[in-house]
């Protein structure tokens, strides 16, 4: 039985009960699909990509919404090159034509796929999403509150990721690069992403960052917020719960084990900064998690 028509099948049970219909296959192919689950007329799911996994030019029928957990790649589109790190947001329209690297490193992706139905209700409200990488605390923000109900899928989480993706789409459609700043983002500041990423379990000063890239730790500041559209300290918050939304998925470490990992003061606090982040506590979140396919 072909996919198409499987994701068309619909099964029937007699003497009036619930007509179930099996969901379309998601075009997550191009990695391992770690687990997925469809969730309001979208499907949404994560995906591992081997080191240095590397695809040609091509297409996808459905849009999506990426955010990278993990790792990165470089993308290509025509004669341009993006560079997607770790919880960068994007958006590919249907049809979308583009080519990848990975990082040398294994990568981990959340993805939501659209059907058609879902950006003709955009556009029929003015929104007309287009390829995009976002710079933006509040879109990363709304993206990780997604994650969160695609995890704990009860419900109200087909309500919760509706609104939490209509929030997005209207922040993206007002969204504008480097808003806040009158000049394009400084060269130094790439290397402010780095060091974050691979030091975001340490304890860091803003005046050791500011040191390493030789600028004043106000200007680190006001440039980084303007660009990145939060805080350094409340991005690497966001990289500590992202880590540990990975982490809380293999078995094998307490909650006591993964605070001091991931560079919290103990586990109150571990606990106290994930809830705030994504309204679930650790431990209810590792219980919350699909298993893997």
């Amino acid at each position: 039985m072909t996919l198409s028509l499987l994701a068309r099948l619909i099964c029937f049970r007699t003497r009036g009960l619930q007509l179930i219909t099996i969901p379309p296959q998601p075009e997550f192919f191009d990695g391992r699909v770690r687990h997925w689950r469809a969730i309001s007329g979208v499907l949404l799911g994560e995906i591992d990509y081997q080191p240095g996994a590397d695809r040609g030019l091509h297409a996808h029928e459905r849009a999506c919404l990426h955010l990278n957990l993990h790792g990165g790649y470089i993308e290509r589109i025509g004669t341009r090159v993006i560079e997607c790190s770790e919880l960068a947001v994007s958006f590919q329209p249907a049809g979308h034509e583009h080519s990848y690297r990975c990082y040398n490193v294994p990568t981990r992706a959340f993805t939501v796929e659209f059907e058609s139905s879902w950006l003709d209700r955009l556009q029929s409200a003015g929104i007309s999403p287009h390829s995009q990488m976002f710079a933006d605390g509040r879109i990363l923000e709304l993206a990780l509150k997604v994650r969160t109900e695609y995890s704990i899928a009860d419900s109200a989480s087909q309500l919760s990721v509706e609104g939490l993706l209509l929030e997005i789409f209207a922040a993206a459609s007002r969204y504008r690069p480097e808003s806040g700043a009158s000049r394009s983002e400084p060269p130094w500041l790439a290397r402010v992403d780095r060091l974050l990423r691979a030091r975001f379990a340490e304890v860091l000063r803003l005046d050791d960052v500011a040191s390493e890239v030789h600028v004043h730790p106000v200007h680190l500041a006001r440039t980084f917020r303007a660009h990145r559209g939060l805080t350094i300290g409340s991005f690497v918050r966001q990289l500590r719960v992202s880590q540990a939304c990975i982490l809380l998925g293999e078995p094998g470490r307490s909650l006591a084990q993964l605070a001091a990992e991931l560079g919290f003061s103990d586990q109150s606090q571990f606990t106290r900064t994930f809830r705030r982040a994504t309204g679930l506590t650790p431990g209810r979140y590792r219980l919350a998690l699909p298993r893997t396919r």
